[in-house]
C-alpha cells in the first residue's frame, strides 16, 4: 500500500490534488472561518493575566480547571518517555499501567521540544480543534445536497450552542454550559482530547460511508481512528459502531448494493482492528487493577435531565428534526445516516451505563447537518435563509458568553482554581526542582490538585474520581488541617497516613492551623507558603 503511495506522490496525482485543494475559493473560506472560531477560543486565555490582581497567578484554565491539572499531571509523567502512567492522585498509585497515552505523548513532546507544559497543552488544544472543524467540513460536503445546507451546518458547528445562556436565568442548567463533549466551540474551549476525539471519530464516519475517499490509505486511516477512538474516547467507539450497523441495517431494507456491504466490511474492519486491542486491554487492566478499580466506580458521569440536554441544543435540535421531517435526508444514503446517528444519539444518552454524558461526543455533528437540511427546505428565499441563520447564532452567544465570562470572572475574583498565589505557584516549582523519591505530601484540596503537576510526589486528595475513596480522603485531609488535640498525636496520625510532608500555602491557612504544625521541621519558604517535613519520630 505504501509502495503505491509514494508512486501516486511521485507521479504527481496527489500533489496536483493538493494544489487544487489549495486554490479552492470555497475552502479557504471554510479555513479562514475554522481558525476564527480557534482564536475566539484562545483569547479568552489570552486576556485572563490582564484580570489577575497583584500578587496572583493565571492557572491557564478557565473552565474545569480540576481535570486541567490533572492533564498536566499526567503530562509531566511522560516527559520522561515512560510511557506508563501511576494515577498521580493516588497516595498508594500501584504499578504503572499503558492508560492516558495522550498526555503522556503530549507531556513527552513538551519535553524534547522544551516547551512549558500548559504551552503545549493548549497548542494541542488548538490543533485539535481545527482538525475538528475540518474533518466536520469535509463530512458536511460529502454529506449535504446542496451548498446553503453545507454551510449552514458547518457554520452552526463552528459557533452554534443552545439556549442555555437564556435558560439558566430561569434557573436551569443546559448542557451547552458545562458539559464541552457536547459542544463544538465549546470542546474546543475546554481541553485537547474532546476535539480531537471528535476529529477521530467524524473522519472514521466519513471514510466508511463514503470508501472512495483516500482509496489507498483509507484502511489504514480507519485504523489510527479506531486506535484514536480507543486512546482518547474509548466508550464512543461501541456507540458509533451501533450507529453505524443499525444504519447498514437500514440501507440493507433499502436495497443496498453488495459492493456497499463489502466496502462497509472493509472499513469496519480496518476501524475496529486499531480500536479493539486498545479497548480489551483498558478493560482487563481496569477489572485487575484495584486502584484503577476504584477510580472506575468513582468516575460517574450520569446525562443530566432531559430539558437540560434539549435545551442544551436548542434551535438546531429544532431545525435538524425540520430537516428530517421536510428536507430530503431520508431519500439519501448519508442522509439517512443523519438520522440513524442523531437518533441513536439521544437514546444512547440514557443508557445504563456509567459514562452517560461522555456519549454526547459527536453528537452536534449529525444535529448540524439536518438542521442544515431543514434550514434549506424552509428558507425559500436567500435573505430568509440568512435571517434564520443569524437568529440561531445569536440565541447561541448567550451560552457562549456564559461560558467564556464565567471564567474570565473567576480570574478577576481571584477564584480559587483559575488562579493561585505567586508564593503558592513558587514554592510548587520548587517543590519540583528540590523534592524526589516521590514522597506523600498533605496539602489542601485545591493545592492537593495542583502538586502532581508541578512535581513527582503524592498526595492524600487532588482529585473526585483519580483519588480512590475521594470522599474518606477528602474527609481525612480536612481532619489533619483541623487537628486541634494533642500535637503528637497529630503527627502520630500523620504518619499512619504515611504523610512525609505538609505544603502549607494560602489555602491551607484558611483550613485552620493544626497544633500538630509546631512540632512539624521546617523545610522551605516561598513568599507567604511554607513547606514542612513530617518528623519521623
Amino acid at each position: 500500500m505504501w509502495g503505491g503511495l509514494r508512486g501516486k506522490w511521485r507521479g504527481g496525482r496527489y500533489r496536483r490534488k493538493i494544489s487544487a485543494v489549495l486554490h479552492n475559493h470555497e475552502l479557504r473560506w471554510a479555513a479562514g472561518l475554522a481558525l476564527l472560531a480557534v482564536v475566539l477560543t484562545s483569547l479568552p486565555f489570552l486576556v485572563a493575566p490582564v484580570l489577575l490582581e497583584t500578587g496572583s497567578t493565571f492557572s491557564g484554565f478557565l473552565i474545569n480547571p480540576v481535570d486541567g491539572f490533572s492533564y498536566l499531571a499526567k503530562m509531566r509523567q511522560g516527559a520522561d518517555l515512560v510511557f506508563e502512567i501511576r494515577l498521580p492522585y493516588a497516595p498508594e498509585p500501584g504499578p504503572g499501567v499503558l492508560l492516558f497515552v495522550y498526555q503522556l505523548i503530549l507531556g513527552g513532546i513538551s519535553s524534547v521540544i522544551g516547551l512549558p507544559q500548559i504551552l503545549t497543552y493548549h497548542a494541542a488544544r488548538v490543533l485539535g480543534a481545527l482538525a475538528m472543524l475540518g474533518s466536520s467540513y469535509f463530512f458536511f460536503v460529502r454529506t449535504l445536497p446542496t451548498p446553503r445546507a453545507k454551510w449552514a451546518a458547518f457554520v452552526l458547528t463552528l459557533f452554534g450552542s443552545g439556549v442555555g445562556g437564556i435558560a439558566l436565568l430561569m434557573g436551569l442548567l443546559p448542557i451547552d454550559l458545562w458539559v464541552p463533549e457536547a459542544i463544538p466551540f465549546l470542546s474546543a474551549y475546554a481541553n485537547a482530547h474532546f476535539p480531537l476525539a471528535t476529529a477521530a471519530l467524524i473522519t472514521s464516519v466519513t471514510l466508511i460511508l463514503f470508501p472512495k475517499i483516500l482509496p489507498d490509505a483509507r484502511q489504514a486511516v480507519l485504523f489510527l481512528g479506531g486506535l484514536l477512538l480507543a486512546l482518547l474516547q474509548p466508550f464512543t467507539v461501541a456507540a458509533i459502531g451501533i450507529v453505524l450497523g443499525v444504519w447498514l441495517v437500514v440501507e440493507r431494507l433499502h436495497g443496498t448494493q453488495a459492493v456497499q456491504l463489502r466496502s462497509w466490511v472493509v472499513g469496519m474492519t480496518a476501524f475496529l482492528a486499531g480500536a479493539l486491542p486498545m479497548l480489551v486491554y483498558t478493560l482487563g487492566v481496569i477489572r485487575r487493577h484495584p486502584v484503577l478499580f476504584a477510580w472506575n466506580a468513582q468516575n460517574l458521569t450520569p446525562t443530566p435531565g432531559i430539558m437540560e440536554v434539549l435545551l442544551g441544543y436548542g434551535l438546531v435540535l429544532i431545525l435538524a428534526v425540520v430537516g428530517m421531517l421536510l428536507g430530503n435526508a431520508r431519500g439519501r444514503s448519508s442522509g439517512r445516516l443523519l438520522i440513524t446517528w442523531a437518533i441513536l444519539g439521544f437514546f444512547m444518552l440514557y443508557l445504563p451505563v456509567s459514562l452517560q454524558r461522555r456519549l454526547t461526543l459527536g453528537l452536534f455533528i449529525p444535529l448540524a447537518a439536518l438542521a442544515g437540511v431543514g434550514l434549506d427546505a424552509i428558507a425559500s428565499t436567500r435573505r430568509r435563509f440568512a435571517l434564520l441563520m443569524a437568529a440561531t447564532i445569536a440565541l447561541s452567544v448567550p451560552s457562549h458568553l456564559v461560558v467564556i465570562g464565567s471564567g474570565l470572572v473567576a480570574v478577576s475574583r481571584g477564584e480559587a482554581g483559575v488562579v493561585m498565589s505567586e508564593s503558592d505557584q513558587a514554592l510548587l516549582e520548587w517543590i519540583g526542582l528540590n523534592i524526589s523519591e516521590d514522597p506523600l505530601i498533605l496539602a489542601g484540596l485545591e493545592s492537593g490538585n495542583r502538586l502532581p503537576a508541578y512535581s513527582d510526589v503524592r498526595v492524600l486528595y487532588g482529585h473526585p474520581f483519580e483519588t480512590p475513596h475521594s470522599d474518606a480522603q477528602k474527609a481525612l485531609v480536612r481532619e489533619l488541617w483541623n487537628w486541634d488535640g494533642d500535637p503528637v498525636l497529630g503527627l502520630q496520625a500523620l504518619r499512619a497516613a504515611g504523610v512525609e510532608y505538609a505544603f502549607y500555602g494560602e489555602e491551607e491557612k484558611k483550613l485552620g492551623i493544626p497544633s500538630w504544625l509546631s512540632l512539624a521541621e521546617f523545610a522551605h519558604r516561598e513568599g507567604d507558603s511554607d513547606l514542612y517535613k513530617v518528623p519521623e519520630r
